[in-house]
């Protein structure tokens, strides 16, 4: 979420006979510490650029021990290859130990492909002839040209004027997400923040993922309290006054109301409940007049 990355992960830990069975072929002599894959983690993202985003994620948080990075990615010319990022890195269990964990990270063009070759030649039940084999790597050109074409189309988009309120929605998602783990309404959202983004200055706009996470960042304590007591977890959850606390454009909502108040007010007042719209005024701490 910090890293504004829209991601699906998976987790699974090797089962004990597969370990034994690792320790037995490989003759290892001390298995806990040469097993380094006993815990998994795969991180599938959708863009080839959101890789690197996970990488840093995980290289600037303090709670996890990077040991090395395998980049797949750099091939010589006219070879196909898998292209995903592996980062080995060690925690600590809550138990006091210490465990490796391989994490994965990748695009779902890679994935699909990962699972497939695996099946066909990693582990298959008879080896693959020769032709099968080709095929499967010839599958790699077309992974990264959907790859690359993801990236590419995706990119266009974003840049596109009416794509405004979808930038402002990953932004205020991403916030929304360090307090509350839970799903919203994507359309209400685009609508309300439709009617806040003429609120923002034209000039504003290009920085205003970093005035948004600053004026987070600034208030977290208030707002991490906020959203457990009204937020969608909360006892108050169900009760129509705290709906906006399960929508991550409330964030925007509050900072918009600090820096132009009677704009803020004005544009969301013909599009939510005036109850919804008084309770977040007075929650926010802010001397603003709802006419």
């Amino acid at each position: 979420a910090n890293a504004g990355v829209t991601c699906r992960i998976s987790v699974r830990t090797k089962d004990v006979a597969s370990i034994l069975k690792k320790v037995v072929h490989k003759g290892y002599a001390d298995p806990w510490e040469q097993v380094t894959d006993k815990i998994g983690a795969r991180i599938v993202v959708h863009r080839p650029s959101d890789v690197d985003l996970i990488c840093a994620a995980i290289a600037a948080d303090d709670r996890i021990a990077v040991l090395r990075v395998e980049d797949k990615r750099g091939h010589e010319p006219g070879q196909f290859d898998y292209s995903g990022v592996h980062v080995q890195t060690r925690i600590d269990a809550l138990s006091g130990a210490s465990a490796e964990v391989e994490v994965q990270a990748r695009t779902g063009p890679q994935d699909f492909w990962s699972d497939v070759s695996h099946t066909l030649l990693y582990k298959p039940i008879v080896e693959a002839p020769p032709p099968v084999r080709h095929a499967v790597v010839r599958l790699l050109a077309l992974v990264e040209l959907m790859d690359e074409e993801v990236e590419r189309v995706v990119t266009q988009v974003e840049q596109r004027p009416e794509y405004a309120a979808r930038r402002l929605h990953r932004l205020a998602e991403n916030l929304f997400l360090r307090f509350v783990a839970a799903d919203h309404d994507e359309d209400l959202s685009i609508s309300l923040l439709e009617a806040l983004i003429p609120t923002i200055p034209a000039d504003d706009m290009p920085g205003y993922g970093a005035r948004l996470d600053e004026f987070v960042s600034s208030r977290a304590d208030a707002l991490a309290a906020m959203y457990a007591d009204y937020g969608p977890s909360s006892d108050a959850a169900g009760e129509t006054a705290y709906m906006m606390f399960s929508q991550p454009e409330a964030l925007v909502f509050f900072e918009r109301l600090a820096a132009t108040p009677n704009a803020t007010v004005a544009s969301w007042q013909p599009l939510i409940p005036d109850l919804m719209l008084r309770t977040l005024v007075t929650l926010s701490g802010e001397d603003v007049h709802v006419p």
